[in-house]
């Protein structure tokens, strides 16, 4: 299935430092829950070895939620954490 990101997706990527690299391998590969308003959860942990405003972390998971429309999955917001 094809997948979009949405401008309000994409704004918030740039804000929580996500790539889209980062938001397609929790879409491909990670876990998969359903969430409210009939949307789909993609929740993956990925290691990093660096900082983030200034703390250093080792992991950061993504938290992606989307819709599907039209054969597409849409992308319609990210929200990153690092612990």
């Amino acid at each position: 299935m094809r997948i979009e990101i949405h401008p309000h997706a994409r704004a918030r990527m740039e804000t929580r430092g996500a790539s889209e690299q980062n938001v397609r391998a929790a879409i491909d590969s990670g876990e998969c829950l359903p969430a409210k308003h009939g949307r789909t959860l993609y929740r993956r942990n990925l290691p990093i070895s660096g900082t983030w405003r200034g703390k250093s972390f080792d992991t950061k998971r993504l938290e992606v939620y989307t819709v599907v429309e039209n054969e597409t999955i849409l992308v319609i917001t990210v929200v990153v954490k690092y612990f």
